[in-house]
């Protein structure tokens, strides 16, 4: 007995599969990354963990759970070795916020919350949009 076929799970898309997703829209396995070793996650970077966990034991994005991970406060560059940084530019995350702000980081420009323009006038704003 054949399945019966459906569209793609790709939203949008119509083609018709008997499952998952259409060829122009099946996943790709990843790319392998490097090893953290090669990444720059080296002896010195586990000193200035250590040393940035001591500092940080509550995570400092909820303040709540402990710090379980090390966060690049601002986001390292491909090239640039983990441990070229300083203890100011690192904080004590716990995972669930560190997986948060990581994939916000990560995440297409376009699907960033944009931040309001300076210059809209909001007396300009029709009243049925302002309470939208």
């Amino acid at each position: 007995m054949t399945r019966p076929k459906r569209c793609c799970a790709e939203p949008g898309c119509p083609t018709l599969v008997t499952r998952g997703y259409c060829p122009s829209h099946k996943r790709r396995p990843r790319e392998r990354r490097e090893s953290s070793t090669q990444q720059g996650y080296d002896e010195r970077w586990k000193k200035l963990r250590k040393i940035v966990l001591a500092r940080d034991p509550i995570c400092m994005i909820c303040r709540e759970a402990p710090s379980t991970q090390v966060d690049h406060i601002v986001p390292r560059r491909p090239e640039q070795h983990a441990a070229d940084v300083t203890e100011e530019e690192l904080q004590g995350l716990c995972k669930p916020c560190h997986s948060s702000k990581t994939r916000a980081e990560n995440a297409p420009k376009s699907k960033q919350r944009r931040k309001p323009r300076e210059d809209t006038d909001l007396a300009e704003v029709p009243q049925s949009l302002k309470n939208q």
